[in-house]
């Protein structure tokens, strides 16, 4: 294995609860009621396909004004509490000393990945860095890490991805990568029925690598 691609949110940072907040906000501002299921619709996918699940008719200037509410919002509620996944850091600090090639592929705008990574101070440890606007279609569809492959300008079966939604599950798993699970957003059990290699915490990778 030559590369290993990282998902963004609930794999490198805990950043879902402060996505729920800035997606009230936004759907009480545009007038969309908050369907119950809204929580497990949001994971590993793109807002824009989110939005156009809620609201099929919607015209697609509608939805970049909605995104850019969206986006905004969730920066300014969230760019003081960034704070990584426990032992993610040093897990991909110990990845390139030992001569990985970094890849991220994430549901999120680069604007978000560029506040993300610089909080971390990860920002140049990433290349390629695939983020919502690159791609046509967004996980669960493999366009986003068919992508990666390309501008790794790799096989498949040399690489890895980390994920925690089964949106990004499934869109890696279409692309003919292997996967493994990190728990965050699922249980353990329900990932375990998807993959062979689930982790709870990053020190458990160390010695693999």
């Amino acid at each position: 294995m030559k590369s290993v691609i990282f998902d963004m949110d609930e794999v490198l940072v805990d950043s879902t609860p402060y996505h729920i907040d800035s997606w009230k906000i936004v759907l009480k501002r545009y007038g969309y009621d908050l369907p119950l299921e809204f929580r497990e619709k949001i994971y590993g996918r793109r807002g824009r396909d989110i939005i156009r699940e809620i609201d099929p008719a919607i015209k697609e200037e509608k939805i970049d004004e909605i995104m850019g509410f969206a986006e905004e919002k969730f920066r300014e509620i969230y760019r003081d509490r960034v704070r990584p996944v426990d032992n993610v850091v040093e897990f991909v600090k110990h990845l390139k000393n030992k001569g990985y090639t970094l890849a991220l592929a994430t549901s999120a705008s680069a604007e978000n990945v560029r506040m993300i990574l610089s909080a971390l101070g990860l920002l140049s440890f990433f290349n390629p860095i695939v983020c919502e606007k690159n791609v046509r279609r967004g996980k669960p569809e493999p366009d986003i890490y068919l992508k990666v492959l390309e501008l790794l300008e790799e096989k498949a079966e040399n690489c890895m991805v980390l994920e925690d939604s089964f949106a990004g599950i499934t869109s890696a798993k279409r692309a003919s990568i292997e996967v493994i699970g990190v728990v965050s957003t699922n249980k353990r059990a329900d990932l375990e029925k998807l993959l062979d290699i689930v982790i709870e915490s990053f020190d458990d990778l160390m010695k693999e690598f």
